[in-house]
């Protein structure tokens, strides 16, 4: 193939793939507006007294808004939240060797070091206010389920330091002020009022 003909299969495909590009970046800058929007409802209607209409938030939305701006912490990376009816799921690369090790053990910092792939699934038990159960039903790591017993270790040696009122894997989460419900549908939550 002469130089020529190289250069034009570049600007051909320069040509095709950058409104792909361009599209595929938009597309995530408004899930992640939309979200942004979303939450500013949520914090709109906690200093307003109900009737409100029910607040969707959409995992997509969800993994755009945390993925921009560094919304979460650096050893976290490709977060991606989905779910089901009743079931939350996240993914992520998690770098363990840059999470805070607050007076974890040898042990732990042994058995959760380096980059992993891991994969949580958690019930949600009930999404009645003030507050949400979510119980952690499966953890995996590469691919791996953990043992309960390790995932109890990881949840105290890593979360809890950060946030005490979770000490095992049922803890309850907060709802903002005035929703009364909270429910999981495929890949959205929606909260009522």
């Amino acid at each position: 193939m002469h130089i020529a003909s190289r250069r034009r299969m570049r600007a051909l495909a320069a040509a095709l793939l950058c409104p792909a590009l361009l599209w595929g970046i938009s597309r995530s800058a408004r899930l992640a507006q939309n979200f942004q929007t979303q939450l500013q409802r949520i914090a709109n209607y906690a200093t307003t007294p109900p009737p409100h209409p029910d607040i969707v938030l959409t995992a997509s939305g969800a993994d755009a808004y945390l993925a921009q701006d560094a919304k979460i912490p650096p050893a976290i990376r490709r977060l991606h939240l989905s779910s089901t009816p009743g079931v939350l799921r996240g993914q992520a690369q998690v770098d363990f060797n840059q999470l805070p090790h607050r007076g974890a053990s040898a042990w732990a910092q042994m058995i959760f070091s380096g980059v992993h792939q891991l994969s949580v699934v958690a019930r949600l038990d009930s999404g009645a206010a003030p507050a949400a159960n979510l119980t952690i039903e499966q953890v995996s790591l590469d691919g791996e389920r953990i043992p309960d017993f390790l995932i109890d270790l990881a949840i105290h040696e890593f979360v809890t330091p950060k946030h005490p009122s979770i000490q095992g894997r049922t803890f309850p989460v907060q709802l903002p002020a005035n929703v009364r419900r909270v429910r999981l549908g495929h890949d959205r939550a929606i909260l009522s009022y």
